[in-house]
């Protein structure tokens, strides 16, 4: 059985329970076909031909960017944006909108491009020296998941772009949203393997070949614990140790940076249709679970009523699997923000790559999702009132009260 799972390419979960999606060469199909077959597994056939799917996208790709080499600091939903395109696309909001954004640089990735993230506030904020309550939203930890860079990306260009629009979003809330945190393993997706899901940084030590870290397993809240692996070549593979990758510890820093004034840490990835909250490393609950879920549905509803697309809600490990080390977990447990939040946006093509002529839609549906569940981090406390300070309170006791039970 041992044997049989290293043979498979396991490129993500199926959409049903406990499934799986795997890229198989021609050549093993009958073999793989035989053995299901034997242990009474049953399999559906999504793509006949992944090759041709690649090839198509990237032509899209390529006459999407030659088309934009007049203005490269510009975007667009019809295709996905080159990591050079988004930073430079940043750079330019920060000089026509001075008074309203500003780039934060975060370091750099391990082959050394620039982290980069925008910090959006209202042109109206007043006193500058009183902080406002901080939206902070991350994409692309997983490098193959483009549909979760591109809804970054949508919802910075509504905030900036079309303000007038949303001003209630901007007079309740700073935003700050980093589009790509794992910008190597993204333009190495888009060059060599399109299915490409970690970091890019060989094994420091040199034991293994294999180069990258799963960087949604490298943060040090119950490292390696459940959900991950030690071996180098898997692709959920943990790190050396934690906070191995530089981008794991730029997102690290800058979390505890904004955690003074950080009511919600949104993670964009994909694919499935879920709002995940914590815990993912294990099946318990946290204290405000409540209001976390209130949240969740709030997104969730919202994009039902505006596109009938259907999203799950619940914690990480009930509704998924079990998985540790992940920014999320990290924010909440570690950098106590108080509401944490995984959007895994829906699937389309092979899974982590809807075709052109859905990026808009989904990003889109995504957008009014995300704007329900800000509003929903405002108005839950108003009208629960003294149980989420209870909640709050608990929330640090119950974390010391578990890691006491178990060590």
């Amino acid at each position: 059985m041992d044997d049989f799972h290293k043979s498979l390419d396991v490129i993500g979960r199926g959409e049903e329970p406990h499934s799986i999606r795997v890229l198989l060469e021609p050549s093993k199909i009958p073999t793989i076909k035989n053995y299901l077959k034997k242990h009474h597994l049953t399999y559906a056939t999504i793509n006949n031909n992944v090759a041709k799917s690649v090839h198509i996208e990237r032509v899209v790709q390529r006459a999407s960017r030659s088309a934009a080499n007049n203005n490269d600091d510009d975007i667009n939903f019809y295709s996905y944006q080159r990591f050079d395109v988004i930073n430079k696309y940043l750079d330019r909001l920060a000089a026509e909108f001075p008074q309203q954004v500003n780039t934060v640089e975060l370091g750099q990735s391990y082959e050394g491009r620039t982290l980069k993230a925008i910090h959006i506030h209202s042109q109206q904020s007043g006193d500058k020296s009183e902080k406002k309550p901080l939206i902070f939203i991350d994409a692309g930890l997983h490098a193959r998941e483009w549909i979760a860079h591109a809804t970054a990306l949508y919802v910075i260009q509504q905030l900036v772009e079309n303000a007038t629009f949303y001003r209630r979003e901007l007079e309740m809330y700073d935003w700050l949203i980093w589009p790509v945190v794992n910008p190597d393993g993204y333009e190495y997706s888009h060059t060599s393997e399109r299915f490409w899901r970690k970091t890019r940084q060989p094994d420091p030590e040199g034991y293994s070949k294999c180069v990258g870290v799963d960087l949604n397993r490298n943060f040090d809240f119950y490292w390696a614990f459940v959900g991950s692996s030690f071996d180098p070549c898997d692709i959920d593979y943990h790190g050396p140790e934690p906070f191995s990758e530089p981008e794991a510890v730029a997102l690290r820093e800058l979390l505890f940076k904004v955690n003074d004034t950080c009511k919600m840490y949104l993670t964009l990835h994909s694919y499935g249709g879920y709002f995940l909250y914590p815990w993912g490393y294990d099946n318990v609950l946290p204290p405000n679970w409540r209001y976390l879920d209130a949240v969740a549905r709030a997104g969730l509803e919202t994009i039902r009523n505006a596109s009938g697309s259907f999203y799950t809600a619940g914690s990480s490990a009930r509704t998924l699997y079990p998985a540790s080390g992940a920014s999320d977990d990290f924010a909440y447990g570690v950098a106590k923000i108080p509401v944490v939040m995984c959007m895994e946006l829906p699937s389309g093509g092979s899974g982590f790559d809807p075709p052109a002529d859905r990026i808009l839609p989904l990003v889109a549906e995504s957008w009014q999702g995300i704007r329900a569940m800000t509003r929903e981090v405002h108005d839950y406390p108003l009208r629960n009132g003294a149980r989420d300070i209870e909640f709050n309170l608990l929330l640090g006791i119950g974390i010391l009260l578990f890691v006491f039970i178990q060590f």
